[in-house]
């Protein structure tokens, strides 16, 4: 280990994470609620996209900018 290396890492916030551990210093993260007809539409059409167009809905879909996916069904 180098001078001022971190031993580890927080990746999600304290309301991001469950009580019980996986193993020792390991937690799973919590998910919202999503509308998961968000992805099978796009995998009924994923086809007929191109690749960039594909990487964007794919990103918008993974940072929750679809705002539909907060639509509960």
């Amino acid at each position: 280990m180098r001078p001022g290396e971190k031993m580890f890492e927080e990746l999600l916030g304290e309301d991001e994470v469950h009580s019980e551990q996986v193993y020792p210093k390991i937690y799973r993260g919590k998910t919202p609620p999503v509308n998961i007809n968000v992805t099978f539409d796009l995998v009924d059409r994923f086809h007929n996209e191109d690749r960039e167009c594909l990487r964007k809905q794919l990103l918008d879909i993974a940072n929750f900018k679809v705002k539909e996916l907060k639509e509960l069904v």
